[in-house]
């Protein structure tokens, strides 16, 4: 094979880009020679762990009635689906209701409490809100134009974009003020 000489087997290639501890255990199950011997030998500095903190709690503790109020929320969804829009639409609007809901709860509680940013999550729920009472709003008395519809999601992009920068603003003070 003399158009090998002087290249390293393909194999061994990624072997260079691998944590430290996992080259060295590697080392012990690769033949010697694939492996370079510094990479295989060299000591690892123990990583900082970033500062673990607590999940907030909610007001009503004990009970995890956001979680509860989820899963009801996706099983209403889930019975919506199977039993077909046209017959279970309540069901299925009531469960996303719900699942919404929940999930704004635990996200805001999270986010103003500084334990994890959840800006683009809280950012477009009242966006999407809005943007749907109004579409549905002119719907029930008119036919809304596609051309309005292009306009009010620029709209929306605007209004997510400014709630986003005043959301994470305030996740970054709230951390601040907790740490």
């Amino acid at each position: 094979m003399p158009a090998m000489a002087g290249r390293r087997c393909p194999c061994t290639i990624g072997l260079r880009a691998l944590q430290p501890q996992t080259a060295a255990a590697l080392g012990a199950l690769v033949p010697p020679g694939l492996i370079g011997a510094s990479l295989a030998s060299r000591s690892v500095a123990p990583r900082k762990q970033p500062q673990q903190r607590e999940r907030p709690q909610a007001p009503w503790h004990p009970l995890p009635l956001s979680e509860i109020v989820i899963l009801a929320g996706a099983a209403a969804v889930v019975f919506g689906v199977i039993d077909g829009p046209s017959r279970a639409a309540p069901a299925l609007l009531i469960g996303i209701g719900a699942v919404a809901v929940g999930t704004g709860e635990v996200s805001w509680r999270e986010h103003f409490s500084g334990y994890r940013s959840h800006a683009l999550l809280l950012a477009l729920i009242p966006v999407v809100a809005l943007h749907t009472a109004i579409v549905l709003g002119v719907n029930a008395f008119a036919t809304f134009p596609r051309a309005a519809n292009v306009a009010l999601v620029a709209v929306d992009l605007v209004l997510v974009f400014a709630l986003f920068r005043y959301l994470r603003a305030r996740y970054v003070e709230a951390r601040t003020r907790t740490a």
